[in-house]
């Protein structure tokens, strides 16, 4: 069910100032290499070698610690494993206890139109209480050359106030990526920016504009549905877009 938009509270605001400065930090934690974190549950695992044509054999494996992330009884932390040949490198922990990822969304391999393929994941911080459950979209590619996984996209939303990223599947934005950022200051108009996946899969933006819709607007649609054809029409598509 969609959110009715309305302007979210000083502490939903508060957090998403503090998570969007410390997403670099979380981001980097990615990709280290903590073997160990490979031994908890295991409660997802995709194959990589097959379609990346990756010249060794490698697997996307999620793990979750058994322990609660709390005194508040939250699951447990998820760490990202790549593992090459059988030797896996997974993250380390992220700071702050909200930044921590203990909820897994999606895991798989997407394959975006005029791009290869990529690993498109989606993770959150889930407690339970309002604000929580915001996910993290994360993508990675395969390099050839150096038989490698390198993230090239993280971004953070906020669904308390309507924030999406979202990859689109059909239509003249086939293959791009549009997020909307929720504005901090009146009038409380949505920002839009949009990035195209290069060949080589590195996500370049290619549009950023202060959108028409706004919060506490009557209109039931999501963001990104409701700024189209508005979007296209800045980059001078001939034809209208298409949710995925």
């Amino acid at each position: 069910m969609h959110v009715p938009r309305k302007v979210g509270n000083r502490l939903a605001l508060s957090c998403f100032v503090i998570i969007t400065l410390h997403l670099c930090a979380a981001a980097y934690a990615l990709d280290s290499t903590n073997a160990s974190a490979f031994n908890y549950k295991v409660i997802k695992s995709v194959d990589l070698t097959k379609p990346f044509h990756t010249r060794s054999n490698w697997r996307f494996v999620v793990t979750q610690e058994p322990e609660p992330h709390s005194e508040l009884g939250e699951p447990g932390l998820i760490h990202f494993c790549f593992v090459r040949k059988g030797k896996p490198g997974c993250s380390e922990d992220t700071g702050p206890e909200f930044l921590a990822f203990n909820t897994l969304g999606r895991a798989e391999v997407v394959r975006p139109s005029g791009s290869g393929p990529l690993l498109m994941v989606t993770a959150m911080t889930y407690s339970g209480g309002p604000g929580s459950a915001n996910p993290t979209t994360i993508l990675w590619t395969y390099r050839s050359e150096s038989d490698t996984f390198k993230r090239i996209f993280a971004q953070h939303s906020n669904r308390n106030n309507n924030e999406e990223t979202r990859l689109m599947t059909r239509g003249p934005l086939a293959g791009d990526l549009v997020v909307s950022n929720a504005p901090t200051a009146a009038p409380y108009h949505y920002s839009i920016s949009v990035y195209h996946l290069s060949e080589s899969g590195k996500p370049v933006e290619i549009l950023k504009y202060t959108g028409k819709t706004r919060y506490g607007d009557v209109d039931p649609r999501a963001v990104i549905d409701a700024e189209m054809p508005e979007i296209p029409r800045r980059l001078h598509l001939s034809k209208r877009a298409s949710s995925p």
